[in-house]
């Protein structure tokens, strides 16, 4: 669609990247909203917040480097070539999962109750990186006659002149929803303790095994499903295992 947003002068400023950067803003300024009415202490976040961040990068890119092993096995430093992309969101999920998990626990934070203050910024967050990926092209969908199917002008997408599924849309439809479901529920404060993260990364993740169905890009196949759907398989099943061991002693949402 627009890869480039607008240029001034000889500078480029990519779709993807700006919109990203402002859902990144504003999902922030929501975290320190929702960190302060669930009186948890937001220094202990920008006190590891680098830890965070560099320790889930590394994720996200170890993730795709084994995943995609065939490209970096004949020449070790690719993987040192971060700037040609290559990072697997999955991988820098459950990245920042098992650090955070490991700082709470070392700094005697409430993990359950962080997990559920992060859920819903960064459900806004992912609706801002839909919008910037449909500018984009990225993770563009399967050929499709529907009359909603779009066309990507972009040549680094494969099906380029062909209507495909706009899956970026679809993501954008389904995290602006759910978004507003979620913000809707911290109303009552008491319905969001400690069981509300546990729900929101279960659902979440069984939209992303559904949207996979749609999604046009190669990626491995394990079990007749792409890679990514078995992660987020996996990711449900154990969310909704830990959701359900708190049902009895957590009031329910």
């Amino acid at each position: 669609m627009y890869p480039i947003l607008f240029s001034i002068g000889p500078v480029s400023f990519h779709s993807y990247g700006v919109i990203v950067s402002i859902g990144f803003f504003v999902a922030a300024l929501f975290l320190i909203r929702l960190t302060e009415k669930a009186s948890l202490n937001l220094q202990f976040v920008a006190d590891h917040f680098f830890p965070f961040l560099i320790l889930s990068f590394i994720g996200a890119r170890i993730s795709y480097v084994l995943l995609y092993w065939e490209e970096f096995s004949f020449d070790l430093w690719r993987i040192l070539y971060i700037w040609e992309g290559g990072f697997l969101l999955w991988g820098g999920i459950i990245s920042f999962l098992l650090v955070f998990y490991y700082y709470s626990k070392r700094n005697k934070e409430d993990f359950s109750l962080w997990l559920s203050v992060f859920i819903t910024p960064s459900i806004l967050w992912s609706f801002f990186e839909s919008i910037g990926a449909f500018l984009d092209g990225r993770d563009f969908g399967t050929q499709t006659t529907l009359p909603w199917g779009v066309q990507f002008d972009n040549p680094a997408v494969p099906f380029a002149g062909v209507s495909v599924h706009p899956t970026q849309l679809y993501c954008a439809f389904f995290f602006i929803l759910f978004f507003l479901w979620l913000k809707m529920k911290w109303r009552n404060k008491s319905n969001v303790l400690k069981m509300f993260g546990y729900a929101g990364i279960f659902i979440y993740s069984v939209f992303m095994f559904l949207i996979d169905f749609f999604h046009g890009d190669f990626i491995p196949y394990f079990f007749g499903l792409r890679a990514t759907q078995v992660i987020s398989l996996l990711v449900a099943i154990f969310f909704l295992i830990h959701y359900l061991l708190k049902r009895s002693s957590v009031k329910t949402i």
